[in-house]
């Protein structure tokens, strides 16, 4: 007497394995080998829509974020423009720190996560 364990590790069996699908079941081996394929088509489609997306909404985020800041300085070329230099001068200089720390914040965040995936710190 002789037991045999045999493990694997993927998404389709061994091709012995698939032969013997095909000795069985005609043609079984090229239908698991098709679903397979159908199936890593349509989770590279999904993952492409979701970074497309992802995308989009970042560009929409940076347009709205200009457009809001370019509000803000012309509201305070108002100010300053009526009479209300320290308040227009004070609402320029929030408005670039807060936008430049917007911006400083998201490159050490982006450099942080680059060192993580190359294994860095």
């Amino acid at each position: 007497m002789m037991a045999v364990q045999q493990t694997y590790m993927g998404p389709l069996p061994p091709p012995e394995d698939l032969a013997r699908y095909d000795e069985i079941v005609p043609g079984m081996a090229e239908r698991l080998l098709t679903g397979f394929e159908r199936q890593t088509e349509h989770r590279m489609a999904l993952e492409k829509k979701v970074i497309d997306r992802d995308i989009r909404r970042a560009d929409w985020g940076l347009g709205a974020g200009f457009a809001f800041g370019l509000v803000v300085f012309a509201g305070a070329l108002g100010l300053i423009l009526t009479g209300h230099e320290s308040v227009g001068v004070g609402t320029i200089i929030a408005d670039f720190l807060t936008y430049g720390g917007a911006f400083l914040y998201g490159d050490i965040q982006r450099r942080r996560e680059r060192n993580r995936k190359a294994g860095g710190r």
